[in-house]
């Protein structure tokens, strides 16, 4: 393909990509909801949906207005990439209050191997070509060609047919696909995109103002091989020409990362049936559902299992605080967190110099301790504005067998003097962990302390600041079972904070929930009842990064109240989240990097306006 036409097919892809997915919309029902379906594919590998456009963003424009910095709404960019690719400043004829849609199927003549095109609908469409002087008649195949120029002039050109009170849009050099796709719709057999779809799924797909799809076995068939060949690349680049370098992981260590890298994505491809995001945005709030669904009968859907809570609550709700960088609670999905181990043990072994018998017995004690865990858990990681430690957290825990966790922690005492020392050893790394049982008591409650340190062995590489700026002189870690309750505090401060869960334990405080989570939970009542819940502050999260990075920013005071609030479930093969997005967090994030901004200038200024030493001589 030459240069010229993979050109055209970028900037097409660009056009229906922005028209399709750069607005976050909320939607009214549409006459064209059932119909789009439809017409698109059941063998799409993406499709993007986008309901009732101009209502959209408008709703969109309402929710970034004083908070976004953009010059220019979005119902504008939206109109002026639209009127391009159609050739016509005033888009007549065009349904602006219709559905849109972008798809793409497999094609063995298109570029890439696919066949993109975007579903635009129109008023009439034999009269939304005879009203552009920019669109010629249709030929045989019932094919029109759009030509305009883009803002610097060049010359596009695309091809569109009708069908029913829609436009199909694509590239020029798609003409047979456009010609076989638009014949085969009218075939009987045709399977369209809505015989793919569950009940969920269907409904979102049309009452959501934007909705995604990726058809995962379909981007497997197609571009899985290649995937594969790509990964082997970079890990044979990465072998041979970044090692020996200060601060990088040998080469055998790399081929194992990328290794470990290269198993998930193919897990990912092969076990995944599809992904959905769903956008939806209001003047307060900006909404995204997620969801991903396993193959029937791998492994993904059977760690997709709903966990059972008898219409029990999560009692741990009230041991999430204010002004934390995030928040969680929920249930203690076991089989999930069993995988997720497995995984984190492949990445320590690949890290450094792990025997088989260390890592099978590192794996035993995570299982162990899983198991002696109960229904529900609560974790809280500190303030970013107070906080002088990375590593600050509160965390409850319920236990189904309070024994079984107390002998995991006397056999992990064990085996670090045994083996796990000499792990980080391997890596580059001093470690010292002392572990006192019983150290101290309040109210009744045996404490148990245990204080690490970590420093790198070669104190000028650059990992060595950063071990220096999250370890400091060593972390604390505090922790106490009041009943069948574990409590543990790390970091700042942890004695009077492990002091204030033995209070709430013991005072029977439950729903008592702290105001930042409590407004979480106005903002979305149904993430309360949800498998797992909590808040992220992207202000304290990024103050937090900026104070332990090698080039720390001061005087970021930035005020933050407001959170992005997740929920999500598991269950049925299925993982869902829900993310809510308030305006007010958008504002603080911007007024954050506004400052960040000024703060660089000003910086940059003062470089250059620090007089130049002179030497001796012109003294």
């Amino acid at each position: 393909m030459n240069t010229t036409k993979q050109s055209r097919k970028t900037s097409f892809a660009v056009i229906l990509v922005l028209l399709a997915t750069a607005n976050f919309f909320i939607v009214s029902e549409s006459a064209y909801s059932d119909s789009l379906s439809k017409i698109i594919p059941a063998e799409s590998i993406f499709c993007v949906r986008v309901n009732n456009l101009q209502s959209s963003i408008n709703q969109l424009d309402q929710f970034l207005m004083g908070a976004s910095p953009m010059p220019m709404g979005t119902a504008m960019l939206v109109r002026m990439q639209l009127a391009g690719a159609l050739g016509d400043p005033m888009l007549n004829n065009v349904d602006m209050n219709g559905s849109f849609a972008l798809f793409a199927v497999s094609s063995d003549g298109a570029g890439l191997g696919i066949f993109i095109a975007g579903i635009i609908p129109v008023t009439d469409f034999a009269k939304f070509t005879q009203d552009n002087s920019n669109c010629s008649s249709a030929d045989a195949n019932g094919i029109c060609k759009i030509t305009s120029a883009d803002m610097t002039g060049r010359e596009k050109v695309f091809l569109l047919t009708g069908l029913n009170n829609f436009a199909i849009l694509t590239s020029q050099d798609n003409y047979e696909q456009l010609a076989s796709f638009a014949k085969s719709i009218s075939i009987a057999s045709y399977k369209n995109f809505e015989s793919i779809l569950d009940a969920s799924q269907a409904k979102q797909s049309s009452n959501k103002a934007a909705w995604a799809y990726v058809n995962v076995k379909q981007l497997n068939t197609i571009f899985g091989p290649l995937l594969t060949e790509k990964l082997n690349e970079v890990t044979d680049t990465m072998q041979t020409e970044i090692p020996n370098q200060p601060g990088v992981p040998e080469a055998p260590q790399i081929k194992k990362m990328m290794g470990i890298y290269k198993n998930m994505v193919q897990a990912f491809l092969t076990q995944a049936e599809s992904l959905t995001l769903a956008l939806e945005p209001t003047p307060e709030l900006l909404k995204a559902h997620y969801e991903m669904t396993a193959v029937d009968g791998t492994e993904m859907a059977k760690t997709f299992v709903k966990e059972s809570t008898q219409g029990k609550a999560n009692p741990l709700l009230e041991y999430l605080r204010d002004g934390a960088v995030v928040n969680a609670a929920g249930l203690m999905h076991k089989g999930l967190l069993k995988k997720m181990n497995e995984i984190g043990m492949e990445f320590y072994n690949a890290m450094g110099n792990m025997d088989e018998q260390t890592e099978k017995t590192m794996l035993e004690l995570m299982r162990k301790s899983t198991d002696a865990m109960g229904k529900f858990g609560s974790f809280s990681w500190g303030s970013g504005e107070k906080s002088e430690t990375f590593l600050d957290f509160v965390y409850a825990v319920e236990l189904a067998d309070r024994d079984k966790f107390e002998s995991v922690i006397e056999q992990g005492m064990t085996f670090w003097d045994e083996a796990a020392s000499d792990y980080y050893d391997s890596m580059g790394f001093e470690t010292d962990v002392k572990i006192e049982r019983g150290v101290d008591e309040y109210k009744g409650v045996s404490i148990d302390s245990a204080f690490f340190t970590m420093k790198s062995k070669d104190a000028n590489s650059p990992q060595a600041q950063i071990i220096q700026k999250i370890y400091g002189d060593g972390i604390v870690y505090k922790w106490a079972i009041v009943d069948d309750l574990f409590l543990c505090a790390v970091g700042d401060n942890a004695k009077k904070k492990v002091y204030e869960l033995i209070d709430q334990a013991k005072s029977g405080t439950a729903g008592q929930l702290c105001s930042e989570v409590q407004n979480a939970f106005e903002t979305a009542p149904e993430a309360k009842s949800a498998d797992f819940t909590g808040t992220l502050n992207f202000v304290r999260l990024l103050k937090l990064i900026l104070n332990f990075s090698p080039f720390p920013v001061s005087g970021l005071d930035i005020p933050t109240e407001s959170n992005l609030v997740f929920a999500g479930n598991i269950g049925s093969g299925k993982f869902e989240m829900d993310l809510l997005l308030p305006k007010q967090h958008l504002k603080e994030l911007t007024t954050l990097f506004q400052m960040m901004q000024q703060q660089a200038m000003m910086n940059m200024q003062q470089q250059n306006n620090v007089p130049m030493k002179t030497s001796p001589e012109q003294e």
